[in-house]
């Protein structure tokens, strides 16, 4: 499991976000896209929800949620095991930065959802103040592209796709998915705060991509 401040943090919010919403679903349907050890799906199952997905590339077990595992989420059509529109909420927590294509994954992200269902993303914010400073003196942001260690996994294991928060939002708009939310987690605000965790929502329109 991991245990370091910022995945728990990132997954407290996460949590609190999906206890706020309201899906279509009164039991909702919640995919963890490159859900890793399925560490949040315990924690959403604690906090009371019972129709839980995860799909990754080396997913344990867990008794009682669905699993995929095997999943390569940078193949064009990952996961390919599960229905379109399926899903109330879809999450995927730090996954976008180690994308070479994140474009085709939100737009995998949208095809899993249910009209007017919920995006919830979590990514690195290189808006804050360690970030900007890390540009102007090295000429990168502040945990990219530094050495890659795979040990055979497909994502990288560095950040290689710097999520600009208005570049992930032209994405998603591209793929029909209107932002209607966004908080900062492990510090205050856009100029502290470590992770950006976006929320969307998959607009009910009629022709699909």
């Amino acid at each position: 499991m991991r245990a370091d401040k910022n995945a728990l943090l990132t997954f407290g919010a996460v949590t609190d976000i999906v206890t706020s919403l309201k899906p279509p679903s009164s039991a909702p349907r919640i995919m963890d896209l490159g859900c890793a050890d399925g560490q949040l799906l315990q924690i959403l199952r604690r906090a009371g929800y019972g129709s839980l997905w995860g799909a990754g590339f080396d997913v344990p077990h867990i008794d009682g949620m669905k699993i995929v595992s095997g999943v390569d989420v940078c193949e064009s059509d990952a996961p390919r095991n599960c229905s379109n529109g399926h899903f109330d909420i879809v999450i995927a927590t730090d996954v976008v930065e180690h994308l070479v294509n994140p474009y085709q994954f939100l737009k995998n992200c949208r095809r899993l959802l249910r009209r007017d269902g919920w995006l919830i993303l979590s990514f690195p914010n290189v808006h804050n103040v360690r970030s900007i400073i890390a540009y102007a003196l090295i000429g990168r942001y502040s945990g990219f592209f530094g050495r890659n260690f795979t040990d055979g996994h497909p994502l990288h294991d560095q950040h290689i796709f710097i999520p600009n928060r208005y570049l992930v939002e032209y994405f998603l708009r591209l793929n029909g998915i209107e932002t209607v939310m966004l908080r900062y987690v492990n510090g205050s605000g856009r100029l502290w705060g470590q992770t950006t965790v976006l929320v969307g929502r998959r607009r009910a329109i009629e022709t699909e991509r």
